[in-house]
């Protein structure tokens, strides 16, 4: 589907350097099919010229993991997006354990911001919690339990003070795997080791307009 929506319609399009829209077309769609292109045209564009919800680190970083993935021969596959679970061992290749799997949330603002957005490898959605509920929290079921070395989120323009990472090998026993300041940036927080959970929860501290991508 990206191939030939971009060969259809997008490659056709001005795709100005300069056009914060030019940001997301080519990191949610170019650089999945052909991720060196879309690797050089991002390093042409400069920060400010990025869409509000991605930073141009966070993009290069994802343009350049696919790049890697596909030139091990393992095909492009998304890594660390968004929110994601990842074993990281140095014996093979870093994977995004969370990536379309079971999420719920302590709320969701509507349909367009469901829990399911936030893992399901796209740019152009996020997970929103109703704005006035206190200590919101969005979990994914990793499908078995799993050896983790760290957690990624993009929360994007709009993040919390500071939330928690929890984890669980039996449904709802959470455990606090550590304690994270919020930021716009792409947040990597590593795990203490060994961690093993089948769940993994982000349980935020406070409230307000937030999103997680």
């Amino acid at each position: 589907f990206c191939r030939q929506e971009w060969d259809n319609v997008l490659s056709k399009l001005p795709l100005s350097p300069t056009d914060p829209w030019t940001s997301l077309l080519v990191t949610g769609t170019l650089s999945i099919i052909e991720p060196q292109e879309a690797y050089g045209r991002l390093s042409a564009m400069l920060p400010e010229h990025m869409d509000d919800g991605l930073t141009w680190a966070w993009a290069l970083y994802w343009t350049a993991s696919l790049e890697a993935a596909g030139a091990a021969g393992t095909g492009p596959s998304p890594s660390t997006s968004r929110l994601a679970s990842s074993t990281g061992t140095t014996e093979a290749p870093e994977e995004n354990l969370a990536l379309y799997r079971l999420a719920v949330a302590s709320s969701d603002l509507s349909a367009d911001f469901a829990a399911a957005r936030a893992v399901d490898g796209l740019f152009v959605t996020r997970w929103s919690p109703v704005s006035t509920e206190q200590n919101p929290w969005i979990s994914v079921d990793l499908g078995e339990v799993h050896a983790l070395s760290h957690v990624v989120l993009l929360w994007g323009e709009f993040y919390p003070t500071s939330y928690v990472l929890q984890g669980a090998t039996e449904a709802d026993a959470w455990s606090n795997l550590a304690v994270v300041a919020g930021s716009s940036e792409l947040l990597r927080s590593d795990l203490p080791r060994p961690s093993f959970a089948r769940w993994v929860r982000v349980l935020i501290q406070g409230s307000g307009d937030l999103r997680l991508w």
